[in-house]
């Protein structure tokens, strides 16, 4: 499948959206989740993004949303682990 110009421009504005999300934003929880919430919205976040299990976008594209999920769910372990 070929991408378009516009649709690469498009993925590139929500890849930038995700990024200036909180990580509570990102995976829609409240800021005093526990662990076990946590790591329920992750999974959730990741079955729709990971780039080897969903064919609706790019490749790239649910490479690039896989890595900023995994920075925001690694930071918020180590705020709710302190």
């Amino acid at each position: 499948m070929k991408w378009t110009n516009l649709e690469i421009k498009k993925y590139n504005s929500q890849i930038d959206k995700l990024k200036n999300m909180s990580p509570y934003e990102l995976f829609e929880i409240s800021e005093n989740s526990e662990i076990n919430e946590i790591k329920a919205a992750y999974r959730k976040k990741m079955k729709i993004y990971h780039p080897d299990k969903n064919t609706t976008f790019s490749k790239e594209y649910g490479e690039n949303v896989s890595k900023i999920l995994n920075y925001a769910y690694d930071k918020l372990l180590k705020k709710v682990k302190k």
